[in-house]
């Protein structure tokens, strides 16, 4: 069975600032949107207070150019190298703190650096 989401956008523009997601709110999925050279951070964060097993999605598809500036989303940092790409994040609440994970598109080109793959193996190896 398909779920119908509660969708809300999030779009960031080059100013950068705080976007407080209130832990009541109800929705299902966050979309990143917005196309901009960062002059200051971004943080995306939670306002409330949260239950075990809280989780936020977001489907990210910005195209940001992240200059000297961070996007933080509750709490991590934004790779680098998925600031221009399509991927999505999840936040869950464990108890005592955030734990956010970002789940990138591997079809999509350099979301896995050149340098993190052992080549002439069968398989490849991630570092870190």
């Amino acid at each position: 069975m398909p779920v119908i989401n509660s969708i809300e956008e999030i779009a960031l523009t080059a100013g950068g600032g705080t976007i407080n997601l209130l832990t009541t709110s109800g929705v299902s999925l966050y979309i990143i949107t917005g196309t901009a050279t960062l002059t200051s951070n971004w943080t995306i964060q939670p306002s409330g207070t949260p239950v075990i097993g809280m989780t936020y999605s977001f489907l990210y598809k910005a195209n940001i150019d992240l200059d000297t500036s961070d996007i933080t989303i509750f709490g991590e940092t934004l790779p680098t190298n998925l600031a221009d790409k399509e991927f999505r994040a999840e936040s869950v609440w464990n108890g005592t703190a955030w734990v956010t994970s970002f789940l990138p598109d591997i079809s999509e080109d350099n979301v896995i650096p050149f340098e993190a793959i052992t080549l002439g193996q069968t398989e490849f190896t991630v570092i870190g």
